[in-house]
């Protein structure tokens, strides 16, 4: 059987080429993740330890890997020079179900919990607002987003976006995400 091969979504710009994420590439993309989310509010005031904060992250992520590698809709940057992934934008069925150890790893990072339980208050939004896009398979979700810290403040995430939502929507995947829920593009604002 052949290799999977990323389909480019952009040409090269500043030394970074854009493509779809594939499973050759999942298990970087999600230590990837970890190394973005460790310090973060959401999981850095949860675990004191980097390390088991790491390993959770990993292991968050890691959920994920089969669904969003492997579905033809998830972005990579990757830095041309060193063929290093140096963000990721993992899309995913909106309605497609959680993995079982989801409850579990929540209960370890509780901050990412709360975020959590916000994201589903929006997901009830979402759902009185395009009940058109509620269905398994109706609407894309743009699930994970993660740039590495040495790789910040360079627009990486905000062309991840840009090209994520593109390449969901030419595949036939509404993307559901806060701006479509409040209307306004708060993703495009954000200064990454």
């Amino acid at each position: 059987m052949a290799a999977e091969q990323p389909r480019v979504l952009d040409s090269i710009v500043d030394g970074l080429r854009f493509e779809t994420l594939t499973l050759s590439r999942a298990e970087e993309a999600y230590a990837l993740q970890a190394e973005a989310f460790a310090d973060e509010p959401a999981s850095a005031f949860t675990l004191a330890d980097r390390a088991a904060r790491l390993e959770e992250c990993k292991r968050f992520s890691g959920m994920f890997t089969e669904e969003c590698a492997g579905n033809g809709l998830s972005v990579a940057c990757i830095e041309a020079s060193t063929d290093k992934m140096v963000g990721a934008l993992w899309i995913r069925d909106f309605r497609a179900p959680m993995h079982p150890s989801f409850e579990e790893i929540l209960s370890k990072l509780t901050n990412l919990g709360k975020v959590i339980d916000v994201l589903v208050q929006v997901d009830g939004m979402y759902d009185a607002l395009r009940p058109e896009v509620v269905g398994l398979g109706k609407a894309a979700d743009l699930w994970m987003l993660a740039v590495h810290p040495d790789h910040r403040r360079k627009n990486i995430a905000s062309k991840l976006t840009d090209i994520g939502l593109a390449h969901a929507h030419a595949a036939g995947a509404p993307c559901r995400c806060l701006l479509d829920v409040f209307g306004i593009a708060v993703l495009r604002n954000l200064a990454w």
